[in-house]
């Protein structure tokens, strides 16, 4: 069976490897993915022709090659991929790893994750579908249902200013907190790929000032920026 994954990276100080899919059902205007298709901690540049999509087979073999105790499906978007469910149950048959899925959240994941990572880019419906072309009820939705159904859910979101801004972030976080306060939250620091956009970086007081306003409804409450190093050796395991 044929996925969407098009390439694989492995984090050595971590034991991690991380799965990259091709396609997605947003249109974010500040994607990573629209400038760097391959892992952006990788220590040697990725030069391909063409990408080539791995069967179900391949992934396996290809992980089974590492020694690996945690494994991260991204994307673009990991849940467009139609064979989501078989990979996970053919990784599960092989290799004793921890699944987790980042995602944005309006499709539906299947249960197979040991962590769900859900982005919730905006509560406010205006800047959610200026920034990403889609409606976010979806997105509400499937938050409280994969909560209800039990899943061992994280939230997401990133701080872009003058857009998510920090009442953006307040809204985000009473969400949340309306779900379960004991739900964790990563804030992720914008970081401005795409030259054309208008938006900045977060400054360091900005983003600990998102963090405390977001901790005024949340028990735990972290942040990522560019600043942050990268533990070990990343290298492609492919292509």
């Amino acid at each position: 069976m044929e996925t969407n994954v098009y390439h694989i990276s492995y984090h050595e100080g971590l034991k991690s490897a991380v799965l990259f899919f091709k396609g997605c059902n947003f249109r974010c205007k500040g994607c990573l993915r629209k400038t760097i298709k391959f892992d952006c901690h990788l220590n040697e540049e990725i030069k391909v022709d063409k990408i080539r999509f791995l069967r179900i087979n391949e992934i396996v073999d290809i992980l089974s090659q590492v020694d690996l105790k945690t494994l991260v499906f991204e994307g673009e978007e990991p849940t467009v991929d139609k064979n989501l469910g078989n990979l996970c149950k053919a990784i599960d048959d092989k290799l004793n790893v921890d699944k987790i899925l980042i995602t944005n959240g309006y499709i539906m994941p299947p249960l197979c994750f040991e962590v769900v990572e859900i982005s919730i880019k905006a509560i406010t419906k205006k800047i959610h579908e200026y920034y990403t072309g889609r409606s976010n009820d979806r997105v509400l939705e499937n938050f409280r249902k994969c909560y209800e159904l039990g899943a061992n859910l994280m939230a997401e979101t990133v701080y872009i200013p003058n857009l998510v801004d920090l009442d953006e972030i307040d809204k985000i976080s009473r969400f949340i907190a309306s779900v379960d306060p004991l739900i964790p939250l990563r804030i992720d620091a914008y970081w401005p790929v795409v030259k054309e956009l208008p938006w900045r970086s977060p400054k360091r007081e900005e983003i600990l000032k998102a963090v405390e306003i977001a901790k005024r409804h949340l028990k735990n409450v972290k942040y990522l920026t560019s600043e942050f190093e990268t533990i070990g050796k990343v290298y492609s395991l492919y292509p």
